[in-house]
């Protein structure tokens, strides 16, 4: 099953390095691939973690945070492609250091119900970020940007 790449770091780097209008020098092509990477590394947002009772801070009043980029990688290891769909994007909402929405983008293949396929990825990305942030009160929006016929 086909999966949009746009998020993977080599690809856009890639990408822009073949926009690129600089001048690659022989001896320069290592210092230019490395400023070109370092460029496209995807932005990421800071979440602030529940401990158990419902609480952001110890008793200390100091907090923990998991970045985007964490809970981007959760998400796409733990939900691996299967027959029926793959992951092929992911959108995080967050607001005041709190994630307040997800939104999760699916290839998927042609028949099965999709709103089984949504409702399952659903369920498990809501299991998958709860574990990590310790809270789960936040919608989860799961729409199919592709569709795949077999063969």
């Amino acid at each position: 099953m086909a999966m949009n790449q746009a998020e993977d770091p080599l690809s856009r780097a890639t990408a822009a390095l073949k926009r690129s209008e600089e001048p690659v020098w022989p001896g320069d092509q290592r210092a230019h691939v490395l400023r070109t990477v370092r460029t496209a590394i995807t932005p990421a947002e800071l979440v602030t973690t529940r401990a158990a009772g419902g609480i952001d801070q110890d008793s200390d009043g100091s907090t923990t945070s998991v970045s985007t980029r964490v809970l981007r990688r959760a998400l796409r290891e733990e939900l691996p492609a299967d027959a029926a769909s793959a992951l092929d994007n992911v959108s995080f909402t967050v607001t005041d250091g709190r994630l307040t929405a997800l939104a999760m983008q699916l290839v998927a293949a042609y028949g099965p119900d999709l709103r089984q396929v949504a409702q399952h990825r659903r369920d498990r990305a809501r299991a998958i970020l709860a574990g990590l942030l310790g809270y789960d009160d936040f919608p989860i929006d799961v729409s199919v940007t592709d569709l795949l016929a077999d063969g």
